[in-house]
């Protein structure tokens, strides 16, 4: 290819603008696309929320809604709820419902307009489409989400499309979390391929094939099948020592006691079973989760696992759920007391109100009832206390501040409940607020109210809890009766009924920390209540939300339970594992985390971690590894998605470890700096703590902790240390998790082209040829080609429309509403398409690794083999995570040719990467193509400045 031809590949996603500083610099001559990587002022957080909110939404309008030619408005209700606030023609003149009290809104054939006091929105009306059907979605695959969810088309109607588009993100999100899961296990078992990522176990595993049909393919001879056999049994016993993170999802096999007691060979079969079937269950989830086809297999689980594969299976979590809150539920009943008993003493409750109190009391515990109530009870709660009971918050109160704040939100809350009128009241002003200035107004008005009603209450709290603790909590057990547990009989929750699809979550939930289940549920529970919330609109407008049967869960009378089941999971999460019976190995990843240059004999760990001699002096130094790393959450999440061997590698590059500090909040920082340097003025600029700080990280290793053994020992001037391993954890957990979780983004991004090419097969027809018959992947470039084919007829003006103005100008109109990109963005996507393809070395061969690398979270897995090579040698700081992961995935896609000639079009590409140690902008935007049909995605994940601003970073 020429370089004329090569030059004319031109990407601009912004008019230019003053230029961010990169390690690249500008080339007079490229044979590839150039980017536009302008870089525009980053927008505070305040000012990102606030961009993102419309003006609609900001006066209190939460959907505008086409039905059966008629627009209707809902106004925000209670949590996601919505309230119908106005229905009217479609031209807006038969006006069927007021405008509530929340603004008033008016509508004609081409819009809809609201107005609040000061402020006035306008949004089209979407029930007059003049160029597509009324709610056509952005593939035009309408008809084909309508057919799937719901078993006929709404031509119409615009709520189902949003209600089918909610269904497919609760798949997606739970797709990407369960790859996730996958791979962590998978790499748990620390046995990599020859391309330096983890072996895929779990891909190979069917969850069709019990442990009988594995053993026995395998005893008949197939080679295959024995090291598939062999395989599993390798892998078990690797993953053994980390069982214990994954709450009750695997088992372990308990050591006999007894001087000549042998192992059980039938249990120790039987636990073999049961892991093995545990990663049947992942690979089957995984399948269904991530592929296509699979659609409705989420929906369906009791049907497709209990079924279609084993019913032993499904039997698994609904055991596995069985005994979490069987659990739960004992726990809530010898912990619950000591509470119980001091809410008893500052309410005056006497024996007869006490069974209730306790009943709400479990509600609010287990249930989180107090987060449904409409308004935030923590901030209403911190409002009163620091303008009134400042004392409150006494350092001599730390020890027992959880217990006081959960006591006092309990009462908070239990007051608002009993007062119905009240708490309608602050919700009806808080919905009326404008701004946060206005939200803060009411809240502070709450408090006031809530200080004349509860402080003298409020203020016996601290007093209480600590008078409480001192007289009946013996060795750390509470020595008082326990409250009866029939008591909560009626309240509590049952095993038995639960929701197939609630199930698997809890099961999933194992294999997640508290943050991601934190996330994951808060998303679900968001997304299902959105969908609950579109039902009750359809009721309220005359209309039955009736799925079809394969997805009957999303029914009315099935959501309800679903979404409580989701609250109490998110709710109980996942019971912290005892680390007290931490293994070796975990010893062993806690001293390969931070950072050891051979590998220790067994007979170190002899003598200074296992004690079997009874040294007493081994105890201090063994503590302080198992509660400063092993017990740490940082670390667990670290060795999940990466070698505990090649961790320190992360440290030696001094710009990564400046930037990932950077990130963190400036009292994190100081506090740091005080923990690690503990000298230096006060007045320290930030930039300069981070400097010194990421010095001492930068010589850190596990010697450093050993040098440090005496002092461990004897207890003397540990707190430095301490807080160096906690600064150093901190930076691989940050660095790890934005690797993970900029690669979720490209993730859901592949996720994304497989379904919407399945969709967009179904829509143009089996007999269009928009696979490759023998390579599917080509799929991802053809559903990007298939819309710039149907732009290409859309320009260009042919001579009988050139007659008069009139007909020509009606032409032009027309053919710009077909069209979904502008000339300069149908010839950027045109050249870079054409330019992709010749960059494949075989078919499919750049994009296959492409997807391959993402899905297997090969970035995260293979930075710290990469790390070192980032920005060396430059004098450019980093100043982005996308810089670094596309680095490194650049860095593994030209490694994938390391024994065979590069073409000259991709040594381009990998000749500049080498040279200026960073990523190539352009070729992010080549290898991005497939997204290209959705124009703003692709664009968000191919330019840094718009990847940022979306992501916080």
């Amino acid at each position: 290819m020429s370089n004329k031809k090569k030059a004319k590949i031109v990407v601009m996603v912004k008019p230019k603008a003053a230029k961010i500083k990169t390690a690249e610099p500008e080339s007079t001559v490229t044979p590839a696309p150039v980017a536009d990587n302008s870089e525009q002022p980053k927008k505070t957080a305040k000012e990102r929320a606030l961009s993102k909110k419309t003006g609609a939404k900001r006066i209190g309008v939460k959907s505008t809604i086409a039905i059966n030619d008629d627009v209707a408005v809902t106004s925000f209700g209670k949590g996601n709820a919505a309230s119908l606030a106005y229905r009217a023609s479609k031209d807006g003149k038969a006006v069927k419902l007021n405008s509530t009290k929340m603004f008033t809104t008016a509508a004609n054939e081409s819009e809809v307009t609201f107005s609040k006091r000061e402020l006035s929105a306008v949004t089209p009306n979407p029930a007059n489409v003049s160029a597509r059907a009324v709610g056509q979605d952005y593939l035009g695959v309408k008809d084909e989400l309508e057919n799937e969810f719901f078993g006929r088309t709404f031509p119409n109607d615009n709520i189902r499309i949003q209600i089918a588009h909610q269904i497919l993100d609760i798949r997606k999100i739970f797709g990407l979390y369960v790859n996730d899961i996958v791979y962590s296990v998978n790499n748990l078992q620390r046995v990599e391929q020859e391309d330096g990522e983890p072996y895929d176990l779990i891909g190979t595993v069917f969850a069709n094939e019990s442990l009988d049909d594995v053993e026995r393919k395998a005893g008949n001879g197939n080679e295959k099948r024995v090291k598939k056999s062999e395989d599993i049994h390798n892998a078990l016993a690797k993953m053994a020592p980390y069982f214990g993170y994954f709450g009750d999802a695997f088992k372990s096999l308990k050591k006999p006691v007894g001087k000549n007691a042998k192992p059980d060979d039938a249990q120790a079969r039987k636990i073999f079973e049961h892991n093995y079937n545990v990663l049947r269950i992942l690979s089957f989830t995984r399948q269904f989760a991530i592929h296509g086809k699979y659609e409705a297999d989420l929906f369906d689980i009791k049907k497709n696992l209990r079924d279609k594969y084993d019913v032993g299976l499904f039997q698994m979590l609904e055991d596995n759920f069985a005994a979490h809150i069987d659990g739960i539920n004992k726990n809530f009943v010898e912990n619950s007391s000591l509470n119980l008993s001091i809410i008893f003493k500052l309410l005056d409750i006497g024996d007869e109100r006490r069974p209730q109190v306790c009943r709400e009391f479990y509600r609010y515990a287990i249930c989180k009832d107090g987060k449904n109530l409409g308004i935030n009870v923590t901030k209403l709660r911190e409002l009163a206390l620091k303008k009134y009971f400042a004392a409150a918050y006494d350092s001599d109160h730390d020890t027992y501040r959880k217990k006081i704040n959960n006591i006092a939100d309990f009462i908070i809350g239990k007051t608002l409940s009993d007062n119905p009128d009240t708490l309608n009241g602050i919700i009806a002003r808080l919905r009326f607020a404008q701004t946060d200035a206005d939200k803060d107004a009411v809240y502070n008005a709450a408090a006031d109210q809530l200080w004349k009603d509860l402080g003298k209450t409020l203020e016996r709290i601290p007093d209480a809890v600590a008078r409480s603790i001192k007289n009946d909590v013996k060795n750390g057990r509470y020595a008082g009766a326990a409250f009866p547990p029939n008591w909560i009989d009626d309240v509590k929750v049952k095993p038995s009924g639960v929701s197939p699809f609630s199930l698997l979550i809890s099961y999933v939930c194992n294999f997640l920390e508290g943050k991601e289940i934190n996330e994951l549920l808060s998303g679900y529970i968001s997304y299902f209540e959105n969908i609950r919330s579109f039902c009750q609109t359809l009721t309220d407008l005359g209309e039955r939300a009736k799925f079809a049967e394969k997805y009957e869960m999303f029914n009315p009378e099935n959501l309800i339970p679903v979404i409580d089941e989701l609250r109490l999971i998110h709710s109980v999460g996942k019971m912290k594992p005892d680390m007290a019976d931490a293994k070796r190995q975990l010893y062993k990843d806690a001293i390969d985390v931070l950072g050891i240059d051979a590998e220790l004999p067994d007979d170190w760990f002899e003598d200074n971690l296992w004690v079997k001699n009874k040294e007493k002096n081994a105890h201090p130094f063994r503590n302080f590894i198992a509660n400063n790393v092993i017990e740490s959450n940082r670390f667990w999440y670290v060795i999940r998605y990466t070698n505990p061997k090649t961790c320190k590698a992360v440290i030696k590059n001094i710009k990564v470890i400046e930037f990932v500090l950077s990130k963190l909040p400036k009292e994190q920082i100081d506090r740091y700096y005080a923990g690690v340097i503990a000298s230096g003025d006060e007045d320290t600029k930030t930039k300069t703590k981070i400097k010194e700080l990421a010095k001492k990280l930068e010589g850190f290793s596990f010697q450093t902790v050993l040098n440090e053994r005496n002092a461990i020992i004897n207890k003397s001037n540990v707190e430095r240390l301490k807080a160096l391993v906690g600064l150093y954890l901190t930076v691989l957990y940050v660095l790890t998790k934005n690797m993970v979780k900029t690669n979720a983004r490209y993730f859901i991004a592949w996720q994304c082209v497989e379904r919407d090419s399945i969709l967009l097969k179904n829509r143009i027809g089996a007999d269009v040829e928009l696979f490759d018959k023998d390579d599917k992947l080509k799929a991802h470039y053809a559903v990007t080609e298939y819309y710039l084919k149907l732009d290409a007829a859309t320009f260009g003006i042919p001579d009988d429309k050139k007659t008069d103005k009139q007909t020509l100008f009606e032409y032009i109109r027309l053919q710009r509403k077909k069209r979904r990109y502008t000339k300069r963005w149908f010839d950027i996507l045109s050249d870079n398409v054409a330019r992709m393809k010749e960059l494949e070395l075989e078919p499919a061969c750049l994009v296959r690794q492409y997807r391959n690398i993402v899905a297997h979270l090969g970035v995260p897995h293979r930075i710290p083999a990469i790390i070192g090579e980032f920005l060396a040698g430059t004098d450019v700081p980093m100043t982005s995570y996308f810089e670094l992961f596309h680095f490194a995935l650049q860095k593994m896609l030209f490694a994938k040719y390391a024994d065979r000639n590069i073409p000259s079009s991709l040594k381009y590409f990998s000749d500049k990467v080498d040279n200026y140690r960073s990523p190539n902008h352009d070729f992010i935007k080549l290898l991005n193509v497939p997204f290209a049909y959705n124009l703003a995605r692709y664009k968000n994940l191919s330019v840094m400045s718009l990847f940022d601003e979306r992501d916080g970073n």
